[in-house]
């Protein structure tokens, strides 16, 4: 799992816990203040990494100003994160040479 995550021009810490909310049971959060993403660590490597997306992509929405809904980003967050799975090849490219394909 990453330790570290930037979105934009900021830089959030990636921490497994065991708890993420005490008050709402989640999988994942990210604190936009404390510029922090919190992963439950009981969850499996796979759920881990779909959450992970799912928390950069809320991070993404703040930065850019989208204002995706909740429903928005679960849906892009698990079907990122199929694509990714379905074609390891995407992330062990850099963008400059995954560009060169559509060109």
């Amino acid at each position: 799992m990453l330790k570290q995550v930037k979105i934009g021009y900021l830089k959030y810490q990636v921490v497994e816990v065991e708890s993420v909310n005490k008050f709402e049971p989640r999988k994942g959060e990210i604190d936009l203040y404390q510029r922090q993403i919190r992963i439950d660590k009981d969850m499996t490597d796979q759920d881990k990494r779909e959450t992970l997306l799912h928390e950069i992509i809320h991070g993404l929405d703040e930065f850019i100003g989208i204002d995706l809904e909740e429903s928005q980003v679960r849906k892009l967050g698990a079907g990122l994160a199929t694509v990714f799975e379905d074609n390891p090849e995407l992330l062990s490219t850099s963008l400059s040479s995954f560009f060169f394909y559509f060109t």
